[in-house]
């Protein structure tokens, strides 16, 4: 999280509205000491840790989800699933592969992940059109992690097992829609 909140904070900053916090003195001085580490201002930080945290809460209210990436972040020895934005084509991505048994643990945990995504759009109506919220932050996390997906089955040449996936997704969508309509 904190290196995710650091990443931020060196980003262009918001309009920003007045906020009294009071904390105690020597975490104020250490976290200012740590902040000039990091190249960053307090204020921005602060902010980007908020952001962070709510992204993260936001997350948290799909447990299947969360479960879902800590598999997929074992499965391919890394933290770092998220794609940052824009991709470089130097990044590990472009070229990742994984084993044979491994890319059938992918391709379901693709399935389980757009199934997933469709519960959290609608436990917070993030189809809508409501105005911006973290929210949409935290679906964009996890559709950029179907892309990781997608982007080592074409590494691997295995464009036909994905779209056998894709089409499995739309039948059980079909499904749940021909239910909720009787």
């Amino acid at each position: 999280m904190y290196k995710q909140a650091v990443q931020k904070a060196q980003t262009v900053e918001n309009k920003k509205v007045g906020f009294n916090l009071q904390i105690p003195n020597l975490l104020k001085a250490e976290f200012e000491h740590q902040c000039k580490e990091d190249n960053v201002t307090v204020t921005s930080m602060i902010t980007s840790l908020m952001e962070v945290s709510l992204v993260e809460s936001y997350l948290a209210t799909a447990p299947k989800v969360e479960a879902l990436l800590f598999d997929l972040k074992n499965l391919l020895n890394s933290e770092d699933i998220f794609l940052p934005n824009p991709i470089a084509k130097s990044h590990p991505m472009f070229s990742k592969t994984v084993s044979e048994d491994d890319f059938k643990k992918l391709m379901t945990i693709y399935l389980e992940l757009s199934l997933a995504i469709d519960e959290f759009q609608e436990l917070h109506h993030l189809h809508s059109g409501i105005d911006f919220s973290y929210k949409f932050e935290a679906l964009g996390l996890m559709e950029s992690v179907k892309s990781y997906i997608e982007r080592i089955a074409r590494n691997m040449d295995k464009r036909d097992a994905f779209n056998a996936v894709q089409e499995e997704y739309m039948d059980i969508v079909r499904e749940k829609f021909n239910k909720d309509e009787k």
